[in-house]
């Protein structure tokens, strides 16, 4: 890592760690609330895309979610899953998800760690997923953070992701950032910088934030050994989603 990277991701930890309580209530609002508006509606109807985008793709068996967060993807992809385990590295934010799955009828593990420190079992899950992650790994750890998918993923496995569409311009992005934070969840993309500046609660924090032109990402995962595939759902938020399996 280039020496601002520890200090980053940290942060980022903070940041998911000290806000988890709002960060997901924000989320359940844009996924469950009463309000309505073209940033709801957008991320409404690109959660049913997704959800379709499921149907077909069949996560399935032993399902690994990374950073699982709060549990706010993980209901798409449960009714798939013999069982399911959800790795993060923020407690507070993996005590939320219990409460969120409590009621579910798939067996549940919940394993709190850093996914890059983590030491995982070999050949584990036949599916590993994961949502809104990629662009928090810094481009120095893309290469491990690839490593140990390919450790965890059993033959004939697959990993379903997102990630964030380079060629997207976002809400936030070359806006000024107000000298006091908003108590209101705000982002400010700073792209050049590899970094989004997030307020929330009256708090400002720092988290990674790669973009990726999906031409280049899959060049660089062939590069690793993997297939890549774009799967469109027809959501224009800035995010794409894709499958990737193991290169023969």
């Amino acid at each position: 890592m280039c020496e601002t990277d520890p200090e980053l991701l940290q942060e980022q930890i903070s940041f998911y760690r000290g806000e988890a309580a709002e960060y997901d209530a924000w989320l359940e609002g844009m996924l469950n609330g009463p309000s309505s508006g073209s940033a709801v509606d957008a991320f409404r109807d690109g959660r049913r895309r997704v959800a379709t985008m499921l149907a077909r793709l069949q996560p399935h068996g032993r399902v690994l979610e990374i950073a699982a967060g709060t549990a706010s993807f993980t209901p798409l992809v449960a009714s798939y899953a013999d069982e399911l385990t959800l790795l993060d590295a923020s407690p507070e934010s993996l005590a939320l998800a219990r409460r969120r799955l409590a009621a579910g009828t798939r067996p549940v593990r919940y394993i709190q760690a850093d996914v890059f420190e983590w030491d995982p079992p070999d050949a584990e899950y036949d599916t590993v997923c994961f949502a809104a992650w990629l662009h928090h790994v810094p481009p120095s750890q893309f290469e491990a953070f690839w490593r140990l998918v390919g450790r965890v993923l059993a033959p004939g496995g697959q990993v379903i992701f997102d990630f964030a569409d380079r060629a997207v311009r976002r809400p936030g992005d070359g806006a000024d950032i107000p000298p006091e934070p908003s108590v209101e969840y705000r982002v400010y993309h700073r792209a050049e910088q590899g970094v989004s500046v997030r307020d929330i609660g009256g708090n400002r924090w720092r988290v990674v934030h790669t973009l990726w032109d999906a031409d280049e990402l899959s060049a660089r995962l062939a590069d690793l050994g993997w297939n890549m595939r774009l799967e469109t759902v027809g959501w224009d938020v800035g995010s794409q989603w894709a499958k990737a399996l193991r290169a023969q």
